[in-house]
């Protein structure tokens, strides 16, 4: 059986009752920053190419055997944009069956063909765009402010995702998309939106906390695990000043109680 050095930080905790943990420590073998900033720029690409391919790539391009591209001159931001949503083209003409790049094209069409939902949706991927770049920033520069943005940022886009998952039934009325009312489909991405909203927050904000706490997410700790290391040093540095003064350390010992006592004992 293992014992416990109640000098150390594993005694500390023990001793006054923290708990270990305290929200996530990181992602899988990812510490904490460098998950943040791997998933913001994995998100601004996704995005990127989403919004290629709902208002950028010609629709007759989705299909077998078909490979438009979009020409533009020099590194633009469009083209890069292009670029990448011609790629996401690619892979989905591939590998996705025909029925369901019918399907996709025809959501395509209504989204193009409608206003107000087509600047709904537009609107969205923007503000989810700017979350995955303030993530990014705020991972790089470890700036709470940013990643505080980001969540709440984060929030309003997921919360758009998922008034647009009870609003496709509509949608589909509205253009003749019998399959946006199917409720497998519906149930399936109303699951993995929600699924994906507690996990990326629950990342973001317990970056923000480790921040917070005085750390800068690549120690791979949580931030009550560095609160804990944090009050343990400061609790180390005063008990070796007591001793230095002479005063035998006693976490029972009271100078105003014993002050009382030696006065009680004069009289």
């Amino acid at each position: 059986m293992t014992t416990i050095d109640m000098d150390s930080v594993e005694g500390f905790q023990l001793k006054h009752g923290s708990l270990i943990g305290g929200a996530r420590k990181g992602c899988l073998c990812l510490s904490l920053r460098l998950a943040v900033l791997l998933q913001g720029l994995i998100s601004v690409i996704l995005l990127l190419s989403l919004t290629s391919i709902l208002f950028l790539i010609p629709i007759n391009s989705l299909g077998p055997a078909q490979k438009e591209t979009i020409t533009s001159s020099g590194y633009s931001f469009l083209l890069i944009r292009g670029s990448l949503g011609q790629y996401a083209v690619d892979i989905m003409n591939r590998y996705l069956p025909q029925s369901s790049l019918i399907a996709i094209s025809e959501v395509i069409s209504s989204l193009r063909s409608s206003g107000t939902e087509g600047k709904f949706v537009i609107f969205m991927l923007h503000v989810s765009i700017l979350s995955s770049l303030a993530s990014i920033f705020g991972a790089i520069g470890k700036s709470m402010g940013l990643i505080k943005f980001s969540i709440f940022s984060f929030m309003a886009s997921q919360a758009f995702s998922i008034f647009g998952v009870f609003y496709a039934p509509t949608l589909g009325k509205v253009h003749g998309l019998q399959f946006l009312s199917n409720p497998v489909l519906l149930l399936t991405t109303l699951t993995i939106v929600i699924f994906y909203t507690m996990w990326y927050s629950h990342l973001l904000y317990s970056f923000y906390k480790v921040l917070r706490a005085g750390g800068n997410g690549g120690e791979y700790l949580s931030y009550r695990e560095i609160i804990d290391r944090r009050n343990f040093l400061r609790w180390k540095t005063w008990k070796e000043r007591e001793l230095e003064r002479g005063s035998p350390y006693n976490p029972s010992f009271s100078r105003s109680s014993e002050k009382d006592r030696l006065l009680k004992s004069s009289r």
